[in-house]
């Protein structure tokens, strides 16, 4: 249909042409010239957008069909490891098919694991052929080595731009996408099996991967994340670490579980982030990261010791209704907006030194809530948190809540806590309590 509306339109073209020309030699008139002259340009622009199409039917006819093999790849009885292979090459050599290629085997992982019923506890295909299990590990080979930088691939396969991921409810066994980077990558619903890396890769928009379960410890060390992150309902159960990395959408980890070490230091985010209902089983550090937008750890739980120290938060963040069972660190948090505690509980020991602020008013606001907080939770005089709530609020001026919350300290058997409040009255001119 296409070649047919070319041919009409290059004939249309000619017609005028040769029609302007016999009225120009009839009349002699300049717009008889004209129109010869316009006809001319037309039919030569024409001319050159059918060669065009011609050139391109021509190349899709040399293009290599490959579609038999991918239906070679979705028959059970095939040897699939010579078909990936073919794929591959196919892929390598014209960078018009390595996004089906890449689709296919995707849908080829995402079926092998849908074959397997169960992992043992070696993460070894239980149900699947060792035909099968080849094949699934030549998979994530073949995807890995094509996404990686070239100078970092190993079998110095090339590197293949621009690719959209897609390994949905996929089994990866020992997923090594280290250096790798993608347009977009979807794994949700996937369970990782062993050790698994996305060090220093990079997606240039989105990155999904709600609800995937990494059963194995998972490094995401350095990882760029150049459009929305989404690790909602993921669970980590042997640790993971996101160190360095940078966030550059939005990053939600609401709903998330994490068993072991979680490892969040020196992150930057730089779009709204969300660890709502989170809940961390092990040790938990974001020590030095910085969250340039709104942050929530609203109704998160807190199991072992929350390492917040020396964070920045541009835009405020919550921790309403959070549960920290074990110790808490907050020294040296810089906040920028309002600092929210309201219904936190903190069971374990609070570290609250150094605190700052650009707008002091919303560090103050938060106090009262921490104070209550801490009364509420005060349990076998867990003292630490009333000693620097009230040298908090003394740095504050706020004599008379630090008071109080000395003599609580001394009543609980704090004996430094006399120094603290003998200071403070003495401050205040009251040197005759201050000497009682």
């Amino acid at each position: 249909m296409r070649l047919r509306r070319y041919v009409l339109a290059l004939l249309a073209a000619i017609l005028a042409a040769v029609i302007g020309v016999f009225v120009n030699l009839a009349s002699d008139s300049k717009a008889s010239s004209w129109v010869a002259v316009f006809g001319a340009l037309v039919g030569t622009v024409i001319l050159g957008l059918v060669e065009v199409w011609r050139s391109r039917a021509r190349r899709a006819l040399e293009r290599p069909n490959i579609v038999p093999l991918v239906e070679q790849l979705r028959m059970p009885e095939a040897e699939h490891t010579a078909v990936l292979l073919k794929l591959e090459a196919q892929a390598d050599s014209d960078p018009g098919l390595r996004q089906t290629v890449v689709d296919e085997v995707c849908r080829y992982v995402r079926q092998a694991a849908a074959q397997a019923q169960e992992f043992d506890e070696e993460v070894s295909v239980r149900s699947l052929s060792d035909e099968a299990k080849n094949g699934l590990a030549l998979a994530q080979r073949i995807l890995t080595r094509h996404l990686r930088a070239s100078a970092l691939s190993q079998g110095g396969g090339e590197f293949w731009p621009g690719i959209d991921l897609n390994l949905r409810n996929a089994t990866l066994v020992d997923f090594d996408f280290s250096h790798c980077r993608t347009r977009t990558l979807s794994f949700e619903g996937a369970r990782f099996f062993g050790l698994t890396s996305f060090r220093n890769s990079a997606s240039d928009q989105y990155a999904l991967f709600s609800q995937a379960v990494f059963e194995g410890f998972a490094s995401f060390e350095q990882s760029t994340f150049h459009g929305d992150a989404a690790f909602d309902l993921t669970q980590f159960h042997n640790g993971v670490t996101f160190e360095k990395s940078l966030f550059a959408g939005d990053a939600i980890f609401s709903h998330a579980r994490f068993a072991g070490v979680a490892e969040f230091g020196w992150i930057s985010a730089l779009g709204q982030t969300r660890f709502d209902r989170a809940y961390f089983g092990g040790r938990v550090t974001f020590s030095r990261a910085r969250f340039e937008a709104e942050t929530s750890f609203e109704s998160a739980s807190f199991v072992g010791t929350a390492e917040l120290m020396h964070c920045y938060f541009s835009a405020g963040v919550t921790l309403r209704d959070a549960r920290f069972v074990g110790e808490a660190y907050f020294d040296g948090v810089s906040v920028n907006g309002r600092l929210v505690f309201d219904d936190a509980r903190f069971d374990g020991t609070l570290s609250l030194r150094d605190i700052a602020s650009t707008e002091e008013s919303r560090i103050e606001s938060a106090v009262p809530a921490l104070v209550s907080s801490v009364s509420a939770s005060l349990v076998k005089a867990e003292t630490e948190p009333l000693m620097d709530l009230a040298s908090l609020l003394s740095e504050q001026g706020r004599v008379e809540e630090a008071e109080q919350l000395y003599r609580r300290a001394i009543d609980a058997g704090r004996q430094d806590a006399l120094g603290g409040l003998a200071s403070l009255l003495s401050e205040q001119g009251r040197v005759e309590e201050a000497e009682q």
